[in-house]
């Protein structure tokens, strides 16, 4: 599909198993909206991408998905714990002149349903985070 003229095509599947290391050389950036195990012949190849400076994008859901596979969860920062609660909580814009939230404010209310395992790795970005107790 193009999207923005002529500025990106995008090219959707649900076949993972066509993200082959040589497919991926073929892209700008790669957006993961998934969950479960995936049938990647090879997941190294994604890790490799990225280290090697290809964009990656992992959408909600995409932190719950190889379990099994440490690279990943360091990659993506952690993984999925459940859905404990579902209520509107204050959120803390941690990057507030970062493109992704630049329009956000210093914080903002939102609907909150799910958990990390765990608090990301100290060298992941963080862009929001959890204002426990804030009534922003």
């Amino acid at each position: 599909t193009e999207a923005a003229g002529d500025h990106f095509v995008v090219e959707c599947t649900q076949d993972a198993s066509t993200l082959t290391r040589e497919r991926l050389a073929d892209f700008a950036g790669v957006v993961f909206y998934t969950t479960g195990t995936l049938p990647m012949p090879e997941p190294a190849a994604l890790i490799d991408y990225v280290k090697s400076g290809g964009g990656f994008v992992g959408v909600h859901s995409a932190t719950d998905t190889f379990y099994d596979y440490a690279a990943y969860g360091e990659m993506i920062g952690g993984y999925f714990d459940g859905h404990p609660w579902h209520e509107e909580v204050g959120v803390l814009v941690e990057a507030p002149d970062h493109p992704a939230t630049a329009h956000l404010g210093s914080s903002f209310r939102g609907i909150l349903s799910h958990a990390p395992r765990a608090q990301p790795d100290p060298g992941v970005a963080v862009d929001r985070s959890l204002g426990h107790g804030s009534s922003s």
